[in-house]
């Protein structure tokens, strides 16, 4: 539990202080010894080496951009970095062994964040040749401004599905909750959840489009008023909801692996979804979210994984 609630705060660790973390582990290390508490160490010390890191490649960008501007002095910083500044992407490398399981749901993100972590991600090769980085597109903090119409400038702590829609949305007119699910490839439920933040941030005005069961959304003109502060970011790291899964799915899982050997993601997806049929713990979990689940009884070595396949561990 300590674990998780962990990661959560050093993944919206924004100023990379992990002094606090850094005491709380040491009297754990006390009260329950050091071996309990290896990975949050390691956790921590993910942050720290995260800081240099990130250092390292903005400026090795930075001097890219400099090499460029001084071979075309015709073009500005922003035409030499192809539109990529050297300082908008913070990030946070994690050892994935050691982190609790993050829901990561699938995300299409906008041309502009992309091109930034992709030019992040090329010169980090470079410095740590053969690593390359795999992104967690949903987990983490976006800070942006917005200029609205009226010529006014807001600042935004978000989470980065809710930038990513906003993006989308502000190249538009209006678009549909339908249309932003297709362009950021997120589910239409989770949209209008995250658009209703942006409504009740006085950022977005959404309309219901009679008879289709549809929300249209665009942006405000001029900031309205907040109904509501800036949403927590609870968010950006969802660790509690699938731990709490795991409890609820680990009898039928385990159960299953047991009696009827081992089995793809597939095919225990689609067995679950018989086995829970009768029960009052209905299975509504996609493939991902699965997998997210399986993948912690992995690491709590109640089941095995090899190739593809899981089957029960044996004592």
């Amino acid at each position: 539990e300590y674990r998780s609630m962990l990661a959560r705060n050093l993944i919206a660790n924004l100023d990379y202080n992990t002094t606090r973390e850094v005491e709380t582990i040491e009297l754990f290390k006390v009260r329950f010894g050091e071996a309990s508490m290896h990975h949050c160490e390691i956790m921590v010390k993910d942050i720290a080496g995260s800081k240099r890191l990130n250092t390292n490649v903005q400026n090795k960008i930075k001097d890219a951009l400099t090499s460029a501007q001084q071979q075309q002095p015709q073009l500005s910083a922003s035409d030499a970095a192809g539109g990529v500044a050297h300082d908008l992407v913070d990030t946070t490398i994690l050892s994935d062994h050691f982190w609790p399981t993050l829901v990561n749901e699938p995300m299409t993100l906008h041309p502009k964040p992309q091109a930034w972590l992709e030019r992040f991600n090329e010169t980090y090769s470079v410095l740590k040749t053969p690593r390359s980085l795999e992104w967690k597109h949903q987990l983490g903090v976006v800070e942006l401004d917005l200029e609205f119409d009226d010529g006014s400038l807001r600042p935004y702590s978000v989470s980065p599905p809710m930038a990513n829609l906003i993006l989308f949305l502000a190249e538009e007119t209006q678009l549909t909750d339908k249309d932003l699910s297709k362009l950021s490839g997120i589910e239409v439920e989770s949209v209008r959840r995250k658009m209703a933040l942006w409504v009740s941030m006085g950022v977005v005005a959404a309309s219901a489009v009679a008879g289709v069961g549809t929300m249209m959304y665009r942006v405000q003109s001029r900031p309205g008023e907040q109904t509501m502060e800036q949403p927590e970011l609870e968010e950006s790291v969802e660790v509690k909801s699938v731990e709490q899964a795991v409890e609820v799915y680990k009898k039928f899982i385990c159960g299953m692996l047991q009696n009827l050997g081992p089995k793809s993601l597939d095919e225990i997806h689609n067995m679950l979804k018989m086995y829970t049929a009768a029960s009052e713990e209905k299975y509504d979990k996609n493939p991902h979210e699965l997998a997210s689940i399986l993948n912690i009884l992995v690491d709590n070595e109640a089941i095995d994984k090899a190739d593809g396949i899981f089957r029960i561990r044996k004592k």
